[in-house]
C-alpha cells in the first residue's frame, strides 16, 4: 500500500508542477491523461487476474510470468517506439503513419506534424 501512495503522490506532484509551470490548461490535460492511464491500469489488473486464474498459474509463479510478459512487451515494442521517436524528431509524417497501432496516437501525431 505504501508503494501505491508513493506513486500516486508522485503523479499528483507532477501534475501540480505542470500547473505551476505551464498553466491550468496543461495541468487539466495532464490530470485527464493521468486518470485515463490509472483506469487502464486497473483494467489490466483485472485482465491479469482472469488470465492467471484461467490458465491455473500457481501464485508463486505469477510474479515471474508477469515479469516475462512486461519484458517481452518492452522488447517487441522498442523498435516501433524508437522509429516513432525518430519520426517525431524529424517531423516525418510518412514514418508516423506506418504501423502506428492506436488511432488516437495517429491523430495526435498528425496534429503535432501540422498536417
Amino acid at each position: 500500500m505504501a508503494w501505491v501512495i508513493l506513486w500516486v503522490g508522485l503523479g499528483l506532484a507532477v501534475g501540480l508542477w505542470v500547473a505551476a509551470t505551464h498553466g491550468r490548461s496543461a495541468a487539466t490535460e495532464y490530470f485527464a491523461a493521468y486518470l485515463l492511464e490509472e483506469s487502464l491500469s486497473v483494467d489490466n489488473i483485472f485482465v491479469f487476474v482472469v488470465i492467471f486464474s484461467e490458465l491455473h498459474i500457481p501464485a508463486e509463479y505469477q510474479r515471474r510470468v508477469l515479469l516475462f510478459g512486461v519484458a517481452g512487451a518492452l522488447v517487441f515494442r522498442a523498435p516501433g517506439d524508437f522509429r516513432r521517436a525518430h519520426a517525431h524528431r524529424t517531423r516525418s509524417m510518412d514514418q508516423l503513419s506506418i504501423r502506428n497501432p492506436h488511432p488516437v496516437r495517429r491523430v495526435a501525431a498528425a496534429v503535432r506534424c501540422g498536417t
